[in-house]
């Protein structure tokens, strides 16, 4: 399973939020997710051998 799309994912959910963040407080909830998503596929792959 290649872990570079979901990098991409993060990374676009990232900058989006922090754009959105000047216009409310909304960004945080969309940061932790997109935290936690990312942990979770982490743990949910198999580790490189």
């Amino acid at each position: 399973m290649n872990p570079i799309p979901y990098l991409k994912a993060f990374a676009w959910i990232s900058i989006a939020a922090l754009c959105c963040s000047i216009f409310s407080d909304f960004w945080l909830p969309i940061l932790i997710g997109a935290v936690v998503i990312t942990v979770l596929v982490k743990l949910a792959t198999p580790p490189r051998v």
